[in-house]
This record gives C-alpha cells, sequence and structure tokens, in this order.
C-alpha cells in the first residue's frame, strides 16, 4: 500500500462518529481502488442508520470484485433486516465464491422471511449437488430455521458424515444459535452418541459451550 494510501486508510480507521463529513469520507472510500480500504469503509458505514442511500451503497457493494467484500455486504444488508433484499441475496447463491454462497444461506436464515419461494430455491440448490460440505451443511441449517416442519435430524447427518473438524464446529455452532424448544432432548440425547470424545479440542469445546446454552 503506499503512503497515500495508507493516509486514507488512517483516516477511515479513525472515524468514530455518524457525522456528515464521516459519510462523505466512507462513500468515497468504497469507491478505492484497494479492497481493503472498501472493506474498512463498508464496515463502519454499517454502523450508520439505515437510510435508502446506505441500502444502494450496499447493493452496489454486492457487486464488488472482492468476495469478501460481497459477502459482508450481504451479512450487512440482512442486519438491516432488508426483506426487500431477499431476491439479490438469492441470485447471489450462484456467486462463484462459496463465501460469499455461504453468507446469502445464513443471512436468507436470519431474515427467516418464512418465504416458501426461498425454501423452494434452498432446497433446489441442495439437489443440485456440487456444494463444499460448509454451505450443505449451511443449507441444512437455513431450512431448519425457515421451515418448522424440516427436521433437525439433517444437521446431525451432516455431523455424522462430516470429515473436517471445521464443519463440525460449525455444526455445533449453528445448534447454538437457535433450536426449537421440542428439539433440546433429542439433541443431547443423539449428540451424546456421535461426538467423539477424542475429537480436536476445538470441537469439544464448542460442544460443550453448545450444552451450557441448551440449560
Amino acid at each position: 500500500m503506499t503512503n497515500m494510501l495508507n493516509v486514507y486508510m488512517d483516516d477511515i480507521e479513525v472515524i468514530s462518529d455518524e457525522t456528515p463529513q464521516s459519510f462523505d469520507k466512507l462513500k468515497k472510500g468504497v469507491l478505492s481502488d484497494d479492497s481493503e480500504i472498501r472493506e474498512r469503509s463498508f464496515s463502519k458505514l454499517a454502523c450508520f442508520e439505515y437510510t435508502e442511500e446506505i441500502k444502494n451503497i450496499f447493493n452496489r457493494g454486492l457487486l464488488d470484485s472482492d468476495e469478501l467484500i460481497r459477502s459482508d455486504c450481504i451479512e450487512f444488508l440482512a442486519e438491516f433486516d432488508l426483506l426487500d433484499n431477499l431476491e439479490k441475496i438469492c441470485e447471489l447463491l450462484d456467486d462463484p465464491s462459496h463465501y460469499v454462497v455461504n453468507s446469502c444461506v445464513i443471512s436468507l436464515a436470519e431474515l427467516n422471511s418464512k418465504n416458501e419461494k426461498v425454501i423452494k430455491i434452498l432446497i433446489n440448490k441442495l439437489k443440485g449437488g456440487r456444494l463444499q460440505s460448509g454451505t450443505v451443511l449451511r443449507i441444512h441449517y437455513a431450512l431448519y430455521k425457515l421451515d418448522p416442519t424440516y427436521s433437525i435430524g439433517n444437521l446431525l447427518v451432516c455431523y455424522s458424515d462430516s470429515r473436517d473438524y471445521r464443519d463440525r464446529c460449525a455444526i455445533l455452532n449453528l445448534l447454538a444459535e437457535g433450536i426449537r424448544e421440542e428439539d433440546i432432548p433429542v439433541i443431547k440425547e443423539k449428540l451424546d452418541k456421535i461426538v467423539n470424545p477424542n475429537d480436536f479440542r476445538s470441537v469439544l469445546f464448542k460442544y460443550d459451550e453448545l450444552l451450557d446454552s441448551l440449560d
């Protein structure tokens, strides 16, 4: 990064208010050629009160060349709880980046729209195959959140089938985010049988955290 960009990054980093001057500086930041400056500018704009202009800025961020910025913008829009962005988020389920796809799936779950079209799109995404295991488990989580008839057993199957400790940690994290009350006894009973006591320490730590959240 050049000295000039270093100074500009410093200008972005010291912003701690929501004044018009700060907003103008961040608007310039999201147009920077430097992806780090764009990322930090978007991040700080997420703290501003929602307006149509903010929404349009983040919608523009969905087209950014940097996959992590696209991913962040999806999550920021979901935090604003903008159900009118459902269609845009669904379109990005076909993004070439698994980071972006994963953010789309989790954001759709958090928006919690109970939208039949969204549920159908997610099911078709699963049927389409060629997905990373982390994306598969997140789709099952989203379907569990969006469809009251969807069985939590699908997430437990993901856990049993997982060969990557990071996926097992992710599943346990997602379960801790919210389980239907009637499923809590099932989770306690079945996880006790499938969690390997000799697994990675990080997995066992997440398992203990989950159990504590259910008490």
